[in-house]
């Protein structure tokens, strides 16, 4: 693989991702809802006002599971499509559809990761000068955690823009696939849960951890945070087949790992085999 061939489509798409409306809103609206979770994260304990670093992370917790994969899927769908019409010049270069596939998928990621990232930034700008840096680590954690989570999403978006005819299929492809990771497939399993004995019922809710990168993404930085209480019953069920947080750590990081490659080695054998 060239690798100056792909940083070259990687800048270009990058470049034109930027530019795009949706980047520009989704990063004012993500700065602007970090800032109002901060603020208003305490409310329902009687109390308003900007949290520190460490609150702030938990309570953006579930805005990030909820946008992060959105995005992600968004971005691979509408960009890694089978339209001939969109990709007849691209793929008419002397270049492989391997390097085109990673270059574009770089470059969204790329600016996928600045619009995220300017978002944190406007909340921690804030909360730095207003209420210090204690818990910083914590936050910074997070962060970067919800990158690899919207790699991840990405990389499964690509995959199901290449499945999809269309992009208007692709988009309800990308809808769809959002709805099932984080919201339908908890409610699966805990469903199936109930009706199994409880020691068979333990090790469902174990596996089922490493067949959501949403789960796997919320666990770990639930880890992160150190409260076991907060764990949930996914969780405490890894802290118990592994027997500590060492082990749970590095379980989950080989879980999100394949949860990353595997779509992106299909990514390439669909692409390689379409009819551009």
């Amino acid at each position: 693989m060239d690798t100056n061939a792909l940083m070259t489509i990687a800048r270009q798409e990058l470049t034109i991702s930027l530019r795009s409306r949706w980047i520009v809103v989704f990063s004012g609206v993500f700065g602007a809802l970090s800032l109002a979770i901060s603020y208003f994260g305490t409310v329902t304990a009687g109390a308003a006002g900007l949290q520190g670093f460490e609150r702030t992370a938990a309570s953006l917790l579930s805005l990030v599971l909820y946008l992060a994969p959105l995005l992600g899927l968004m971005l691979g769908t509408l960009n890694i499509s089978r339209d001939k019409a969109a990709n007849e010049l691209l793929f008419a270069q002397p270049v492989s559809r391997s390097e085109i596939l990673y270059g574009r998928l770089l470059g969204l990621f790329g600016a996928m990761s600045a619009a995220m990232f300017s978002g944190f930034a406007v909340a921690a700008s804030v909360i730095l000068v207003q209420v210090g840096s204690e818990g910083f680590l914590r936050f910074a954690e997070l962060v970067a955690l919800s990158f690899v989570l919207a790699a991840v999403f990405l990389s499964i978006g690509g995959v199901a823009g290449l499945l999809s005819e269309s992009r208007t299929r692709a988009f309800g492809v990308s809808l769809c696939t959002w709805f099932f990771f984080v919201m339908f497939y908890d409610l699966v399993i805990i469903g199936l849960a109930f009706v199994l004995r409880e020691r068979t019922a333990n090790l469902v809710i174990f596996l089922s951890l490493f067949g959501n990168p949403v789960d796997l993404a919320r666990v770990c930085s639930l880890l992160t945070l150190g409260d076991p209480a907060i764990f949930g019953a996914a969780g405490a069920a890894l802290l118990k087949f592994l027997g500590g947080a060492l082990g749970s750590y590095s379980a989950l990081g080989l879980a999100l790992a394949a949860w990353l490659i595997a779509p992106l080695l299909l990514a390439n054998r669909i692409l390689r085999r379409v009819d551009l």
